[in-house]
């Protein structure tokens, strides 16, 4: 699903909106499952350094919460 606007995470530079996550329904509950943030380029070189420190941060804290699945994805990656 698409995260709405108002699903933001606090980042030492400035509040962050991740892209999309999967949900889970498990013993009744919904769990996130992944989340992930789409860019156009892999290399972070090539990404703005706010972009990477959003993102850094972000894995640190759906690490911490326990959703260990966050990810850049990259539209080339994709084996659609």
């Amino acid at each position: 699903m698409k995260l709405p606007d108002r699903f933001k995470i606090d980042t030492p530079v400035g509040p962050y909106n991740p892209d999309w996550a999967i949900v889970k329904h498990e013993q009744g509950e919904e769990r996130v499952y992944m989340i992930r943030e789409t860019k156009s380029a892999d290399d972070e070189n090539k990404r703005r350094p706010t972009e990477n420190a959003k993102i850094m941060a972000a894995s640190q804290h759906f690490k911490a919460i326990g959703v260990p699945d966050y990810a850049v994805a990259v539209p080339s990656n994709w084996r659609l």
